[in-house]
């Protein structure tokens, strides 16, 4: 359970942090209306949909380790690219580049949740759940603490963001590798892990 805890954890250092620097991003430093921000992340929002769809297909042929990693690598490579493309200042490159967060996000997730709940006996599954939702919500908290202080003391808000998300993304990558180290059990068709995952998750 444990590494599964710590990708919830990097998971939401990444969305969150993602999210509420974007969103400083499109409306403090672009000048974007609230309506006109909020419009950037629909594609992210969509994909995320179909993420959450595509990683039960995953789950079942290849078991947690594939999609877990490769929805990290491409939440990583997401948050790099958008440090990388920050001082052209267009919304329309990170709204292609937030659908990589959004759906790497939503690809990785719902199996490292069915890990977590089949490493615990099916008594103890909603103390599981609990633990795994907590280690979420601190990650999201660290986020937007940590990257809101680094915005908050750089000479300009695109330095801060670039740090932001250098930082978020090798989280994200740490995870990542770690989540390399996941049994490959396949999920049966309900998408829970079997039993035997549990002693390495």
């Amino acid at each position: 359970m444990r590494i599964s805890l710590g990708v919830g954890f990097a998971f939401m250092v990444g969305n969150f942090g993602s999210v509420f620097v974007v969103s400083l991003y499109l409306q403090q430093h672009l000048g974007l209306s609230p309506l006109l921000a909020g419009l950037v992340f629909l594609p992210s929002a969509a994909f995320a949909v179909a993420g959450n769809v595509v990683s039960g297909r995953l789950s079942n042929r290849f078991g947690p380790r594939v999609p877990v990693v490769a929805g990290l690598a491409s939440m990583a490579v997401g948050l790099l690219a958008m440090a990388a493309t920050a001082s052209l200042g267009s919304p329309w490159a990170f709204a292609a580049l937030l659908v990589l967060t959004g759906a790497g996000g939503s690809i990785a997730m719902p199996p490292v949740t069915s890990v977590v709940l089949a490493s615990a006996p099916a008594e103890r599954a909603s103390t599981a759940s609990a633990i795994f939702n907590t280690f979420r919500q601190v990650g999201g908290a660290v986020a937007i603490a940590v990257l809101g202080g680094l915005l908050a003391g750089a000479s300009s808000f695109v330095p801060g963001l670039r740090l932001s998300f250098v930082i978020a993304a090798s989280v994200v990558v740490a995870a990542a590798v770690a989540a390399a180290f996941l049994r490959r059990d396949r999920v049966d068709e309900t998408g829970a892990a079997p039993a035997s995952a549990s002693a390495s998750a």
